[in-house]
């Protein structure tokens, strides 16, 4: 029932399908069941959504050796989303944020991050034509 892209993207038709497969080809499946344990099981914490996934592990993959599969996944993608990805257009990675991240947490701590001009650093690694 979830396997198809077609079902993915109508459960998940606010985000753009391929923006997530950018990130992970296996996002928009793990997506869906972010989504679904939000409405069946009012799974919302991200740490109790992770571990859940973790749990069921509904991709197969192996965890026998301790990787965190869908922690890393899940946190790319907020962190994409919270750095420049939008649904409405086509994801480069290119990051729309240069300089500090201001993130103010439930109970009032105020955090701030330094960010580098990480685009810069990743035109590093970039394949030159």
């Amino acid at each position: 029932m979830w396997n198809t892209c077609q079902s993915n993207e109508q459960h998940i038709g606010f985000f753009n399908h391929l923006n997530l497969q950018v990130i992970d080809s296996d996002l928009p499946e793990i997506i869906v069941h972010t989504i679904k344990d939000k409405y069946v099981n009012s799974v919302v914490r991200m740490n109790d959504v992770i571990e859940k996934q973790r749990i069921e592990n509904p991709m197969k993959y192996d965890l026998s050796q301790g990787h965190k599969f869908y922690e890393y996944r899940l946190v790319n993608f907020l962190v994409e989303a919270a750095l420049g990805m939008t649904s409405k257009s086509v994801w480069s990675g290119k990051y729309d944020i240069v300089g500090s991240i201001i993130i103010i947490k439930p109970n009032a701590e105020i955090l701030c991050y330094h960010l580098i001009d990480f685009n810069k650093f990743k035109l590093n690694f970039q394949i030159k034509a």
